[in-house]
């Protein structure tokens, strides 16, 4: 028997390579019918760059200000999965995306929770293609995916120069 896909996770940075890597867990939730979940993980504040900006900026500020960030990831994210379904066959994309959820942590716990909490049997996520020596030592976000979740990952290399005309930044 073969594997269903029923729920897809789609992890996004919300940067100009987004749509390109959005069209890979679109056409996999257009093969089996599965539902696409979409994240985006804002990494948090250290400790200590709390406790830096704290000195600037009283913590209910510090709060309020992450709260917008999170809305306006929100309302961009929409905003561009609205601009893309007019350029795709059909407009049955919002009925794919069965939630969209913007958190705040470490990318890889959240992406691994996230997956988890919704069960999800694929998770979609863009390739680096930088090799700095910082990313080698550390590693990056999706290496950290690959070998830790449970379910099987596609990470999609764009290609150089790759701009989708009329969306940007899903």
């Amino acid at each position: 028997m073969l594997p269903s896909f029923k729920n897809i996770l789609y992890c996004t940075m919300i940067g100009p390579n987004s749509p390109y890597i959005f069209k890979h867990a679109l056409a996999l939730s257009e093969l089996s019918g599965g539902k696409i979940h979409i994240i985006h993980v804002m990494e948090a504040l250290s400790p200590r760059q709390e406790e830096l900006v704290e000195h600037f900026v009283s913590r209910s500020l510090i709060e309020q200000l992450h709260k917008n960030d999170v809305e306006e990831a929100k309302e961009r994210l929409k905003k561009r999965l609205i601009a893309l379904c007019p350029s795709e066959d059909g407009d049955n994309i919002s009925a794919m995306i069965a939630s969209i959820s913007i958190v705040s942590g470490k990318p890889t716990e959240e992406i691994l929770k996230k997956a988890d909490e919704i069960e999800a049997d694929f998770i979609v996520m863009g390739a680096t293609s930088t090799h700095s020596i910082f990313q080698k030592v550390i590693g990056n976000t999706a290496q950290n995916i690959v070998s830790q979740a449970k379910v099987p990952v596609l990470t999609v290399q764009v290609p150089e120069g790759f701009q989708l005309k009329g969306v940007s930044d899903i």
